[in-house]
């Protein structure tokens, strides 16, 4: 049991925040206890404030949630650390990591602490990643703290790394900085515990996960490479596939250029000469690539419900085998896809 001691290096900026309320952000460099002063602060508020929401913002280490998420949840009494407090809402971001989302990270965490707002919080913890040195790092910080104008940007650092993201934030009026030294209880982890940690959480989030078949008329997908465009002439996809040299299972596009999905990879053709034919730009999907890949699963309202894994898209029957939490597959209106895969087994086999 991890106690929620507040560290008396802390305690003075942690009574403020907890007395004043609002939103409070907190940056740090990796094993530096971010979780854990979080969880501590969130834990002593309660007995001030009725309603106390954490955004885990740690898409890699997620506590709240599955990992690829910005999650948010409200502390309870009963909770032991940031794990223990149930999902109220989730943004769906498809990786671990966050480079290459930034876009995502800063909307999906100004989303859910406007979530929690709405929901009574009467302060909003927010969790960050470790990505802090370097400038894609003060950018996404920057970004962010822009987006959600956090009332308290609190600093976990040994040695500075992150002053050269607090510096262009000293002047800003509405906005309190505290710089801390890192938790005496922060335990540092490897590599490897990191993964084997991800890996947990995946497992424990489809543990109850079932199969579920969807039609592709049913459906949209978002940043998705296939189901964008209109579908090609099925006499054009087989002309193509004669001249590919492989078995095309998709064919879809616009003026703009080809999509096509083959079956396994042993092409025989080549995309010059396709389209030098069509006189468009011509791209190839592997259908192997679209297996076992991370999904969002949006409702009718453009709101994150779940997550889930394609397991098998057949394209001439035109249905989706997703495997998901979620009972009530009537509720998916959106597919957004992720850019990781995972492959876990099927309801009936053992995780």
């Amino acid at each position: 049991m991890r106690k929620f001691e507040l560290h008396s290096v802390w305690r003075e900026e942690a009574e403020r925040i907890i007395r004043e309320g609002g939103v409070a952000m907190v940056v740090g460099a990796v094993d530096l206890g971010k979780s854990t002063f979080c969880a501590a602060l969130a834990f002593h508020a309660l007995q001030l404030h009725k309603k106390v929401a954490v955004v885990d913002a740690d898409i890699g280490q997620s506590d709240i949630g599955p990992p690829g998420t910005i999650g948010m949840g409200f502390a309870h009494p009963h909770m032991r650390e940031l794990a223990d407090i149930p999902l109220s809402a989730l943004y769906f971001v498809g990786d671990i990591s966050p480079e290459g989302h930034f876009l995502d990270m800063v909307l999906g965490t100004q989303k859910m602490v406007q979530k929690a707002l709405s929901m009574g919080a009467e302060l909003v913890l927010v969790d960050t990643t470790g990505l802090v040195s370097g400038m894609p790092a003060r950018k996404l910080k920057s970004f962010k703290i822009e987006a959600i104008r956090p009332n308290y940007l609190v600093a976990l650092q040994k040695g500075g790394e992150v002053e050269h993201i607090l510096r262009g934030w000293e002047k800003t009026s509405w906005l309190k900085i505290y710089r801390l030294p890192p938790s005496p209880l922060a335990l540092v982890r490897s590599f490897e515990e990191r993964k084997a940690n991800r890996e947990r959480k995946i497992i424990s989030h489809f543990r109850d996960a079932s199969l579920i078949t969807l039609s592709l008329e049913q459906i949209r997908f978002r940043n998705s490479p296939i189901f964008s465009s209109h579908p090609l002439p099925l006499p054009l996809v087989a002309m193509l596939e004669e001249k590919w040299g492989g078995k095309l299972l998709w064919g879809e596009g616009d003026r703009w250029g080809i999509v096509l999905v083959e079956e396994g990879g042993d092409r025989r053709g080549s995309i010059l000469s396709l389209e030098r034919m069509l006189g468009r730009r011509v791209s190839i999907i592997r259908d192997d690539d679209l297996q076992n890949r991370y999904v969002g699963l949006m409702d009718q309202e453009g709101e994150y419900i779940e997550v889930g894994i394609m397991k098998r898209l057949d394209f001439s029957e035109r249905k989706l085998h997703l495997l998901t939490p979620l009972k009530d597959g009537e509720r998916i209106s959106t597919l957004v896809l992720g850019s990781i895969k995972i492959d876990l087994p099927e309801k009936g086999e053992k995780f």
